[in-house]
């Protein structure tokens, strides 16, 4: 299931997580592979975040200790509700800046690494700010 863009149209509400930057961005790359290939292997996630295998293999440990995540006997990666959850959060706040990024005309490959970049840059409150605005403006124009 794709993580749906918020437009700032439409009625959703972050909440806070306590995960790191960089455990949203792991579920994140693991959420997009899911998506791109159907499984997820470690290797997969060393190749698409350009990290090496033993920090991967740390990374998923933690993931997996914190219930994010769990690894089948074929060594395949399975996020859990949780991880999902964290990674579709993710996802539509980078589609969010991504979209706004592109609409003022920044080229798609710069606005979507950008866009992780404000995604974790900006505190909730200052997201759902934007998010308020956005929904503002899309009633005023209807």
């Amino acid at each position: 299931m794709k993580a749906e863009m918020d437009d700032g149209c439409s009625e959703k509400t972050e909440t806070p997580t306590s995960v790191t930057d960089s455990m949203q961005d792991y579920l994140y790359a693991i959420f997009e592979i899911v998506e791109e290939k159907g499984s997820v292997r470690a290797v997969d996630i060393a190749k698409r975040m350009n990290f090496s295998k033993p920090s991967v293999h740390n990374m998923i440990r933690q993931l997996e200790s914190g219930g994010y995540l769990v690894i089948t006997g074929e060594k395949r990666i399975v996020l859990t509700k949780s991880g999902s959850d964290v990674a579709e959060r993710l996802g539509r706040r980078v589609a969010f800046f991504e979209s706004k990024l592109v609409e003022a005309g920044v080229g798609e490959s710069t606005a979507r690494r950008e866009a992780l970049l404000m995604s974790h840059g900006l505190s909730d409150d200052s997201y759902q700010a934007l998010v308020k605005y956005e929904r503002g403006r899309c009633s005023h124009s209807e």
